[in-house]
């Protein structure tokens, strides 16, 4: 009891001291101090209560610039806040408390929102951890066992459930699925893999009860190289900015020692009054202060990765990010990229004496167990011409080919023709020659489809264009972008 009561104002305590709700907290703080300094002032209020809230305001609007100072000050280097602290400080040395208020508010205000974007940076590595469970189940010794993921063994036997994501690198031992990869390759359609091929971490099986033999400790798995390269290639800065950095440096030196020499030197030698001379300085110190320019770099490479991140698009690092300027080629996937990534019914051709509509019945019960997206688009077809679809009596996918599926003691074959080949039934020349035709023009996958003794037709299903695609490859070309090709099988 004592222990639950003693933690929880702690771990409450924790949240409020994050920087993540103080620094902006305190932005708002100072932004109060301003209004209220400026209150005091107007109504004439005792000059201790004025100094008190503007002293208030300095404290908060130059709390995490005046950490930054010293955190830098210990390795010998200067930060560009140095400057807008001597600013803000002489002008209030100067009796100008609201100006340097507001150049501490502006300031810190920048600092927020710079941290904001980075935030919205590292989102993209949390996702990508987020794709490997936690807890693994394990088979040894003939029993199950539900480990954490790091006490996995290269050997070891991980047993897959429809729905589990792929905890760690493996090849199929045992059972056959439909994989999700699109987190990892980007290939938005499924793909159905059996005994003896390989299975990535990340990946999400979406059908069939797999064992899976793992070949890669955690650390070594695709997913966690993938994670350890964004999380350097995020911290490897652009040109534009090292440049930067390396001349704030010098800058910052130069302005202060200006600044200085200004002071002292120009009542010396013209006999200016100090306080005038010393108000131009600070005047100086603060238009001569490349913040804004060595803030923006960052803000902005940040926050065009996060908003690639937003919608889907990946960049390793700033560095990667400038380099865009240069491409001049671009190669795109087309599944889910130039297409929408979901494959839609386009052609029926019944034979025999079969009308569209029962071909169409036959072929979605054939394919109703099925998760196959060519089978979505087939279930989906159907019902949108209201026809009534029932399970098969006994289905079986053969990876890669098709379906077998049987009712009223009839089977039923619909797939590729290596599905028939397998199966010893020789397909027709007329339906080959069709099936080509269908494809020289376009049409999409082209499926066979076999009841019995007798051949019902085929069924075309294919995956359409986004309509946005053209547009969108004609304002790349006017962006400059000289060839664009399309890598496809």
């Amino acid at each position: 009891m004592t222990t639950i009561s003693n933690t929880a104002p702690r771990q409450r305590l924790t949240l409020l001291l994050n920087d993540e709700i103080l620094e902006p907290a305190f932005v708002a703080l100072t932004l109060i101090g301003i209004v209220t300094g400026l209150i005091l002032e107007g109504s004439g209020a005792p000059e201790s209560i004025t100094l008190a809230a503007h002293l208030a305001t300095y404290f908060f609007g130059s709390f995490y610039a005046v950490r930054a100072i010293i955190a830098s000050l210990r390795h010998w280097s200067i930060e560009v806040d140095l400057l807008m602290v001597l600013a803000a400080l002489g002008a209030g040395y100067l009796g100008d408390f609201t100006e340097g208020a507001i150049l501490l508010f502006l300031f810190s205000l920048s600092n927020v929102l710079q941290a904001y974007a980075m935030r919205r940076t590292e989102q993209a590595i949390t996702a990508l951890m987020q794709l490997r469970p936690d807890m693994v189940t394990v088979r040894r010794d003939g029993r199950e066992l539900d480990l954490p993921v790091e006490a996995v063994q290269v050997g070891d036997v991980v047993v897959l459930r429809p729905g589990d994501r792929v905890p760690l690198d493996g090849v199929i031992e045992r059972g056959s699925g439909s994989f999700d990869e699109s987190a990892l390759t980007g290939e938005s359609m499924p793909v159905q893999k059996g005994p003896g091929m390989a299975v990535l971490a990340g990946t999400l099986n979406q059908t069939g009860a797999l064992e899976v033999r793992v070949t890669k400790p955690a650390s070594e798995s695709t997913l966690a190289r993938i994670i350890t390269m964004v999380s350097e290639a995020q911290a490897r800065k652009a040109r534009s900015q090292s440049f930067l950095e390396y001349f704030e440096q010098r800058y910052a030196i130069g302005v202060i020692v200006a600044v200085i020499l200004f002071i002292l030197a120009v009542p010396a030698l013209t006999g200016a009054d100090f306080t005038d001379t010393f108000y131009r300085g600070m005047v100086l110190l603060t238009v001569a202060s490349p913040c804004a320019l060595v803030i923006s770099v960052p803000a902005s490479l940040l926050s065009a990765i996060a908003a690639g991140a937003r919608r889907g698009v990946l960049f390793k690092g700033g560095v990667h990010l400038e380099e865009l300027s240069k491409v001049r080629v671009i190669a795109f996937d087309k599944t889910g990229t130039l297409t929408f990534g979901k494959p839609t019914m386009t052609d029926l051709v019944p034979m025999n004496g079969v009308d569209e509509a029962d071909l169409l019945a036959i072929v979605a019960r054939a394919e109703q167990p099925s998760e196959h997206p060519i089978a979505r688009a087939i279930l989906q077809a159907a019902e949108e011409r209201g026809i009534t679809v029932a399970p098969p009596e006994q289905f079986t996918a053969v990876t890669g080919m098709g379906v077998r599926a049987m009712w009223e003691g009839v089977e039923t074959l619909v797939g590729s023709p290596h599905l028939f080949a397998e199966a010893g039934v020789v397909v027709p020349p007329e339906l080959s020659v069709r099936a080509d035709e269908l494809m020289a023009q376009g049409r999409g996958s082209v499926l066979f489809v076999r009841r019995g003794e007798q051949w019902l037709g085929l069924i075309a299903v294919m995956d359409r264009e986004r309509p946005d695609a053209a547009q969108r490859i004609a304002e790349l070309r006017a962006a400059g972008i000289e060839r664009i090709v399309m890598p496809t099988g």
